[in-house]
């Protein structure tokens, strides 16, 4: 028989669970160029990290200068 303190209990780890999931796998990081800790862990090359930045930020700025134009 579960008393309420063990559903508190229970519940509460099964919360904190889910959000150490997400903010290791979905909520982007400043400090990591905005890409997840999962992310940067499972690459662990900066060299890559910082190539796929350098992608995400061609692909924003090309986006942004199409949508400009398209708006004239």
């Amino acid at each position: 028989m579960m008393t309420r303190t063990t559903k508190s209990r229970d519940s509460a780890f099964y919360e904190i669970g889910n959000y150490n999931h997400y903010y290791n796998n979905r909520r982007p990081h400043q400090s990591l160029w905005n890409f997840t800790p999962a992310y940067v862990h499972e690459v662990n090359n900066n060299t890559l990290i910082l190539q796929r930045l350098k992608e995400l930020k061609e692909r924003s700025k090309e986006a942004r200068r199409l949508y400009w134009e398209g708006s004239r």
